[in-house]
């Protein structure tokens, strides 16, 4: 569910990006596109910490 968010979001920004392009709001496609920069740098760091196993988790001790 959350991969599906995480999509949505990008189209979102990307979409408000293209969209101030196309229009000639040059100044105004920075901002969703930093967005757009910190949400894939929230995914790269979500999906690095969720294959990280806890060093309290039991559950691999006892698979």
């Amino acid at each position: 569910m959350k991969e599906w968010a995480y999509a949505g979001f990008s189209f979102d920004f990307l979409g408000a990006t293209a969209s101030h392009l196309i229009t000639g709001d040059v100044a105004y496609a920075l901002f969703p596109f930093v967005f757009f920069l910190v949400l894939l740098v929230s995914y790269t760091l979500w999906h690095k910490t969720a294959a990280t196993p806890l060093p309290f988790d039991d559950r691999e001790a006892h698979a």
